[in-house]
Formats: C-alpha cells, structure tokens, sequence
C-alpha cells in the first residue's frame, strides 16, 4: 500500500511542471434557450437545449468544437383542407467545429460549421460569448445550409472550467 502511495505521490509531482506546458482546454457546459426563427418559428415555439463546447487555445485564436441538444416544442398548426394539426417535438443534435478569436480575455466569437441531425444537412453557426468569472453567457444563430428557413437562436448561460 505504501509503493501505491508513493508512486501515487511521485506521478503528481513530476506531472504538474507537465501540464504547465500543456495549454489547458477551454470547456465549457450550459443550458440555452432555443428561439426558432423564419419558417421554422411558424411551426415550433421557443424551447430548450443544453451544449458543451471544448476549446484548445492558439494564442489569440482557438479552436473550438461544440455538441448541442435542442428540444423543438411543436406548435399546433392550421393545414387546408386538414385543419389544425400538432406538431411533433423535434430533437435537433448538432456536432460543428471551427475557429474562435479572443481579442479581450472576457469576450471570444468564431464561426463553426457542422451536422445538424433532424435535418441530416451541413450547416453553420456564428457565435459570441462572454465570460464572468466561472460562467459563460453565449449566443448563437444556427443556419442549416440545405434549408435557409431552417434557423434558429440560442441564448445560453453555462460554467466555465
């Protein structure tokens, strides 16, 4: 027991000068609001999601990658000659990637571009985000390509580690 503790002792002292070397990720997880717009706000209503996001800093510039999940609330909508249908629930995942730029320690914005699951289509997603402390305030307008009336806004509030 006493080698486990020792070799235990031994590894994180020889690792820390280690990871100073090693520029630390920027991860960041937090809840967002989903606000469809164009077309797709006439069939579902504003909802809620959840994102992580991973960043590995390039000086000034980082790369930054980003897994969200949107919960789309089906509105009840007038159809001739079928009348009033309800929508279902939609869950969008969306996986995109790409370059972030932080010209102040607080503020960082990039554009990403990625897949988007219900839609099955590329699309892209300029962001901005602003940090307090530990937290992150972000916003992003996610545009499926395939399908400009496919749009919508994320609002979001996270943590930062």
């Amino acid at each position: 027991m006493r080698r486990v503790a020792l070799a235990l002792a031994l590894s994180t002292l020889l690792a820390a000068p280690a990871a100073a070397q090693v520029p630390l990720a920027d991860i960041r997880v937090g809840v967002h609001a989903v606000l469809p717009t164009g077309d797709l706000g006439d069939a579902y209503s504003t909802s809620f999601g959840a994102y992580a996001r991973v960043g590995m800093p390039l000086g000034v510039a980082k790369i930054m990658g980003t897994v969200t999940v949107n919960r789309l609330k089906g509105k009840t909508v007038n159809i001739p000659p079928f009348g009033n249908v309800g929508l279902d629930d939609e869950t969008v995942l969306g996986i995109t990637v790409g370059p972030h730029f932080s010209p102040a320690p607080l503020f960082d914005f990039g554009i990403e571009g990625g897949y988007f699951s219900n839609f099955d289509e590329f699309g892209i997603v300029p962001s901005v985000s602003l940090s307090l402390v530990k937290f992150d305030v972000m916003g992003a307008y996610n545009i499926v390509l395939a399908d400009p009336n496919a749009t919508w806004l994320s609002l979001g509030v996270g943590i930062r580690f």
